[in-house]
This record gives C-alpha cells, structure tokens and sequence, in this order.
C-alpha cells in the first residue's frame, strides 16, 4: 500500500472518529426525550393549574357581582314599597284597571290592587302551586320552592309635570296623583279628565308614574342572555299598559325570604317569618333575604365540599352531584322599608 493510500485511510479513520466522539447513543437519546416529555406535561400541567385557578377567581368575582346586582334591585324595590306620595293606600282611587298584556293569569284586577305595597309568597315544587298567586301567572321554567315577592309604590324619582300627563308619551302610563290633603287617584295619562274629577288641579298635587315589579327564579336556556349557570332573577314589571318580563341576573340559584313582623305597634320587629304565616302584611317592617348564588364554570368532576345550604329558618337545599361540580355561595342580607 502506498504512503499516498495510508495516507487517505488515516484520513479517513480520523474523520469515523471525530463523528463518534459528538453524536449521541440511542439509549441517551430516548432519556433526553423522555425527560423532555416530562418536564412538557409538567409545564401543562402547571399552566393548566394556574389557567383554571384564574377562572375560578374571575367566577368567584362574578358571583359576587350577582349577588350585590340583586341586592340593590331587590333593596330600592323594598325601601320604597307602599310609599304613595303621603297618601294611606285607602285613600287611594284606581281609576283605570286594564293591561293590553300580561304573562298567564297576572290579569290587571290583580297586577293593580294596591292594598299592600310589598306581598310575598312562599315557593312551591311549581309556580301554579304557590298559595295566593294567580295561576300559570309565572314561567313553566320557574325555578321550584324559589320563593316571590312583589312591590308596588309610587315612582320617587319620576314625577310627571302636570302639563304632560295627556301627551303621547304618558297616554298609556299609570299615574298616581295625589297629597294626603286631598286624597290619590291612580289613572292611565288618556284618563286624565277622569282622574281631575277625582283630584284637582293644586299646586299641592304631585304626579308620579306607578310602579309594580314582581320578582322570581327561573332556568334560563337563551344564550343570548343567560350564562352557563342556567339560572337567574327575572322580574314583571309595569311598563305603560303592559306587564312585562325581565331577565335581570344570571347566576341566582335559589332566593328565600323572611319577614320582620311589629305584633304589639310599637315600630319595631319582634318576629321573622315567612309569607305563609304573615297575616297582615301592613304590619311587615323589614325584610330578610337568603341568597344562594351560582357560579358558570365546572369543577371539572372535582366537588365542592359544602353540598348542603340552609336558606333562613326551615329551608335546605341539597346539591345533586352535577351541581356541585359548580361553585356556590350563600349570602344573606335585610332590607328595611320606610313607608309602613
């Protein structure tokens, strides 16, 4: 062989031996990709981990923003309930008594009794069961033993200029007119001649558009307007010569009330109790509101631990185990009326 040919070998030899010396073996390669899998689904899992705990956060923030969004609507309604412009419900003469529409048998006879400024009712396993509510007056997707409660008042922030009252845009809007001089008179703005006769032009008078909510629980399955939860506060309410639903907000699973009773007269409260054992609702001072709020996003298979909420003096509701992959949180609070 010649030097030329040792020469090439050698070169050659050389060059297998530097390849060797910076590859890896294959048994080294798998342990890298092994270890790199690993180290992947633990930064997943992690991520994950954080990811899911971020949306419990912001779900928790949202059912807190529930719960506070159906206080305040539940609170004005309550404090202002009976409040008539000065002028005791007796003396109060409905003139027009006729709704162009209204959901199931909520007819105007009963939207528009005035007789008490806040009435509640104890929930049933459905609406049509409720004692003194008309029925087939609510939803079919009412949510069952969820109980309801409707206020009627004078609107303390809207009061009508005398001058409108028989225009367009008050000719089908309930007005209360009226001083505790001279009495009240309850009238549509096209019934105006009627309600002059009843009470006349004073300076003394005021005029102020009628207002009649009534609230409830129903199942909710409109995207469009409901969340994940499924559940929600809707309200009727008057709106001109109709008797309108609401959906107001998402998230509340299951609403009780308790109510503060004066029995001796003398302006305080020495009893709570529910709609069904109030006997005259006059005499209600204060109400008590158990909430149970509802969250959007799922668990995920992991369950909450409380499954069990009690809901004010004898009501409990049990969490099936579908819905206590959602997280739930109870809050209670009184509202107090100023016009009893």
């Amino acid at each position: 062989m010649s030097l030329r040919s040792l020469t090439k070998e050698k070169v050659k030899c050389n060059h297998c031996g530097s390849l060797s010396q910076k590859g890896l073996s294959l048994i080294e390669l798998m342990i890298a990709l092994t270890l790199s899998s690993i180290l992947g689904l633990a930064l997943f899992e992690v991520f994950n981990i954080a990811r899911n705990s971020f949306d419990q956060v912001i779900d928790s923030n949202d059912t807190l923003d529930s719960a506070q969004s159906s206080f305040s609507l539940l609170q004005d309604a309550i404090n202002m309930a009976g409040f008539w412009g000065g002028v005791a419900p007796e003396d109060l003469h409905v003139v027009s008594k006729t709704l162009s529409a209204y959901p199931g048998k909520c007819d105007g006879q009963w939207v528009l009794d005035l007789s008490f400024g806040l009435q509640g009712f104890d929930g049933r396993e459905t609406s049509s069961k409720i004692p003194s509510l008309p029925k087939s007056c609510l939803s079919k997707d009412y949510v069952p033993h969820s109980d309801v409660i409707i206020t009627r008042r004078a609107s303390a922030i809207d009061e009508v200029p005398e001058a409108k009252l028989n225009n367009k845009y008050y000719r089908k809007r309930f007005i209360v007119r009226g001083n505790p001089e001279t009495g009240g008179v309850v009238f549509q703005g096209r019934d105006l001649a009627r309600g002059l006769k009843v009470v006349p032009k004073s300076e003394e008078v005021n005029n102020r558009l009628l207002r009649i909510d009534m609230y409830y629980l129903e199942y909710c399955k409109d995207d469009s307007i409901c969340d994940a939860s499924g559940v929600g506060l809707s309200r009727y309410t008057l709106a001109g010569d109709r008797f309108i639903k609401q959906r107001l907000v998402n998230g509340v699973a299951q609403m009780q009330f308790e109510y503060g009773v004066d029995k001796d007269g003398d302006d305080k409260v020495e009893q709570y109790i529910t709609a069904d054992e109030v006997i005259d609702w006059h005499k209600v001072k204060s109400v008590r509101m158990f909430g149970l709020f509802k969250g959007s996003v799922s668990g995920k298979g992991q369950g909450y631990q409380e499954s069990v909420f009690k809901l004010g003096s004898d009501f409990e509701l049990e969490l099936s185990a579908e819905q206590s992959r959602y997280q739930y949180k109870k809050f209670q609070t009184e509202f107090f009326m100023k016009n009893t």
